[in-house]
């Protein structure tokens, strides 16, 4: 029960830890950065305040597919830890009364 308990008391988050190496997680952000700063100062501030509201919109989506994609890999692990468990009468006997 481990995992659960650190789940519980937040000692694990899951997404709170990026898959990407380190190296490579920051050298896209790095390119991204250099390609979005030229356009944000050649912006207007009505400019400026559309993008911004535009990349809350896609840090939203973002969020909700992370979220989704969290949830969907969940399930499929414990589909494949029961299809596992089931295949094993002496590991399932007590849940086939």
């Amino acid at each position: 029960m481990k995992t659960i308990e650190d789940l519980f008391f937040g000692r694990n988050i899951p997404y709170d830890s990026p898959s990407l190496d380190p190296a490579e997680y920051r050298r896209l952000a790095d390119k991204i950065a250099e390609a979005e700063l030229p356009l944000y100062r050649s912006m207007t501030g009505e400019q400026k305040e559309l993008y911004n509201r535009y990349l809350d919109c896609c840090a939203d989506l973002s969020d909700a597919e992370s979220r989704d994609a969290f949830i969907r890999g969940f399930r499929l692990g414990v589909r494949l830890l029961l299809e596992s468990l089931a295949d094993n009468p002496r590991i399932c006997a007590n849940l086939n009364p």
